[in-house]
């Protein structure tokens, strides 16, 4: 039986996640943590859904999410819209229902290990500089400079950090993929992802990092074009930061006034 309730003027339905008998992959999801995702005031999700496996989910003031929300417990500001709720406890200044939640929300053993095998060979480009397209492989410690461009030919990529200056960028010019052993970094205003044509589903950044650190920060106004894939480390965007493609992160917060989107990146 179907059941709706309205919150602030939005339409929740109460039906079952999208019908299925099982947890969906973490494929379903735009946004999704293994344990707690923060969406901060005036947060959007512009497509997909989000979820947090064992933890919370909470949406700040003004939050917007074009798909459903799944979490064990969901904490609701004013102004928040979403598709749907699905969660055993929601706590808000309303009262309403969730859905039926499916537990786990993800099944975990669909998540695989990132192991990283850097190489030795650091890769620097100075401030105001453009790199030649850096074929694939293994290196070290990867830093582009304020207004520094380092472009990558496509492929295969193992990294031990990444760090973009604000203002820097990084491309992709065909399909790669990116694996880091320890975080990345990108500055206010810098770029990280494909280049023109190709759009965000061409670019994927596996991040290895420890439990305790944020493995994946995006800071301030920072443009991201990838699926970002850290089940065991924190990731942190910023405010005002954009993203397009996806987020999974063993936590997964987003600033005020951030924004998850799919598409290009351009």
């Amino acid at each position: 039986m179907r059941c709706w309730v309205v919150l602030a003027g939005l339409l929740l339905s109460a039906a079952p996640l999208r019908g299925q008998q099982g947890p969906p992959t973490a494929a379903a999801y735009a946004l999704f943590a293994l344990e707690d995702v923060v969406l901060g005031p005036g947060a959007r999700v512009d497509a997909g859904a989000v979820g947090a496996n064992r933890g919370e989910v909470r949406l700040g003031p003004g939050v917007r999410v074009a798909g459903s929300v799944a979490a064990d417990t969901i904490r609701v500001a004013p102004r928040v819209r979403a598709a749907a709720l699905f969660c055993r406890v929601v706590i808000g200044p309303q009262r309403f229902a969730c859905g039926a939640l499916s537990v786990p929300v993800v099944d975990v053993g669909t998540l695989a290990l990132v192991q990283v095998v850097p190489g030795a060979a650091d890769v620097h480009v100075p401030a105001r500089a453009a790199a030649a397209p850096l074929a694939a492989g293994a290196y070290g410690r990867a830093r582009v400079g304020p207004r520094g461009r380092l472009l990558l030919a496509g492929g295969d990529y193992a990294f031990r950090s990444i760090a973009l200056a604000p203002t820097a960028r990084l491309f992709c010019a065909a399909p790669c993929r990116v694996q880091v052993e320890d975080a990345v970094v990108i500055g206010r205003r810098a770029i990280l992802g494909p280049a023109a044509p190709l759009d965000a589903t061409a670019v994927r950044l596996d991040v290895e990092a420890a439990a305790r650190r944020a493995g994946f920060v995006a800071r301030a106004d920072a443009v991201v074009g990838a699926a970002v894939y850290a089940p065991e480390t924190a990731v942190v965007v910023a405010s005002r930061a954009r993203v397009a493609g996806s987020l999974l992160g063993r936590t997964v917060t987003l600033g005020a006034g951030a924004r998850v989107t799919a598409g290009s990146a351009g």
